[in-house]
């Protein structure tokens, strides 16, 4: 009911307008409803296919005895069954048709889907998919056993089922930790970080996840996969070190990409890359070397060349390789070497994976931009880490103002404790979709999201007695952008009293 029509307005024309708005929102909510609709019946067609091409061949010996896998000849040959038009095979050629670089640099053996189901990932529905990206070669042929097959990418990717509707279907690809090996659950890991998306899961903002293990398979915390490419060293180690070094990044990109084609027939709109420690480093690494791949991408922490100690002494890459500690996290690596040796091949596996390029002008050139976070109380990656690769970026770029921006958030760790919110993803969106959008202009701020037990008791001894959920919503904060910094940024828990950011 209209209560009141401005001078010169006809009624008829308001009426007709509201009509037409509320016609317009029917449609869209319609087509949203139509389109997750048919990405439910795609769903359940990808999930029949993939239990039809199990029934179809073998298990190989394998960890994990509920996993399924499938030989590179029977992708090849496209034994799988087809169901509603989705097939859970996927062949080199249809990973290669959605590939938009240049060149093709880097092949697969195909992929498959193990199992795909509708799931509710919190109040999210969406679509669960489990696959496995084969490489060229199955097998090594240095050696005859199956325990030393050629090793695979795991890959878990959650699609929401509105996706493909109005909201133009992005991609979120998600950066692994330490030295990966394991597939994280992608809706539970970014639910956990909060500063992602304003505390908003991006499932529910219509992002699809992916996550992967990195192309191989053990604690995170392991390196007993770790092997340089060199005379003597098996195939199968050579492909799972250079995987972990960054091949991972494009083969899980392009097979994500084919699959979300098939299955809702659109392409993302938006590939964007995130990460944190180890997941840092290879946000940095997708976009210095697939730049064409990626629209944008957020770093926070890289992990890209760690200090273990203090000491002056032997060292690789900024890593002190005489601590116990050290010791111990290499000793799982290159059985029946004498620990130099070990030490030696692990000080070549960090050149080789852990250094990412400071070259990101063809990213950047593309349109693609670029956030960097990092926590001033980071005592795993040190935050003057992560000033040197930027300081070398920069000198590199004299545009990095067009498309790069990084930010020291004062008492943030890493990721633990303290946790601070803000939308990043939707200010990357915004900045992406928008040049004239930059951060800066968004006014991108900061506010406390979430206290750990341990806050909260500092909180009563230093802070005066504050309950858990006093220390929920705090005052926002201002975002420094390196090199300016807070007054108070070298003090952990004096962030709610961080001052005006001031250039050092």
């Amino acid at each position: 009911m209209i209560l009141e029509v401005h001078v010169g307005a006809r009624p008829t024309h308001v009426i007709s307008r509201s009509l037409g708005i509320a016609l317009l929102v029917g449609i869209a909510c319609w087509s949203d409803r139509s389109a997750a609709s048919d990405l439910a019946r795609a769903c359940d067609d990808l999930g029949a296919s993939a239990r039809a091409g199990s029934i179809q061949i073998h298990r190989h010996l394998n960890d994990d005895p509920n996993k399924v896998v499938f030989n590179a000849k029977d992708i090849r040959g496209g034994t799988g069954v087809v169901v509603g038009g989705q097939s859970a095979f996927l062949t080199e050629a249809m990973i290669a048709r959605m590939d938009t670089s240049p060149s093709r640099e880097l092949r697969t053996g195909g992929a498959y889907v193990t199992s795909a189901r509708k799931a509710d990932v919190g109040s999210i529905a969406a679509c669960d998919i489990v696959g496995v990206i084969l490489p060229e070669s199955v097998r090594d042929p240095a050696v005859a056993s199956l325990r030393h097959e050629v090793p695979s990418i795991s890959f878990r990717l959650l699609v929401p089922l509105d996706w493909n509707g109005l909201l133009k279907g992005k991609l979120i690809q998600f950066g692994g930790g330490l030295f990966n090996g394991e597939v994280g659950d992608p809706g539970s890991v970014l639910q956990n970080f909060n500063f992602w998306s304003g505390g908003v899961a991006p499932l529910g903002k219509g992002y699809a996840l992916v996550t992967s293990d990195s192309g191989h398979r053990g604690k995170s915390s392991s390196l007993a996969f770790a092997k340089l490419p060199a005379p003597g060293y098996t195939v199968a180690q050579q492909v799972a070190v250079k995987n972990y070094a960054g091949e991972h990044i494009k083969r899980v990109r392009d097979t994500t990409t084919a699959i979300l084609q098939q299955l809702s027939l659109a392409r993302p709109a938006r590939t964007y890359f995130v990460g944190i420690s180890t997941g840092g480093r290879e946000a940095l690494k997708a976009v210095s070397r697939f730049g064409a791949d990626y629209n944008g991408a957020i770093s926070v922490a890289p992990a890209w060349d760690v200090t273990a100690g203090t000491t002056t002494g032997e060292r690789c890459n900024g890593l002190t390789v005489r601590s116990k500690g050290f010791r111990d996290l290499v000793k799982p690596t290159a059985p029946g070497a004498t620990l130099d040796e070990k030490l030696d091949n692990f000080c070549q596996m960090v050149d080789l994976a852990w250094q990412p390029a400071d070259d990101l002008m063809a990213f950047g050139a593309a349109g693609g931009k670029l956030l960097i976070v990092q926590g001033t109380s980071d005592k795993v990656v040190p935050a003057s880490k992560t000033d040197l690769y930027w300081n070398r970026f920069a000198a590199l770029t004299p545009e990095w103002d067009e498309f790069a921006r990084y930010y020291q958030i004062p008492g943030f760790d890493h990721g633990y404790g303290y946790v601070p919110d803000f939308d990043l993803i939707g200010v990357l969106d915004r900045w992406v979709d928008d040049h004239a959008q930059a951060p800066e202009v968004q006014q991108l701020g900061y506010r406390y999201a979430l206290a750990t037990v341990p806050g909260v008791l500092w909180e009563g001894l230093f802070h005066g007695i504050r309950l858990p959920w006093n220390v929920h919503a705090q005052e926002r904060k201002t975002v420094c952008q390196y090199p300016s910094t807070s007054t108070l940024a070298v003090n952990a828990f004096n962030w709610r009293d961080a001052g005006e950011c001031t250039k050092r």
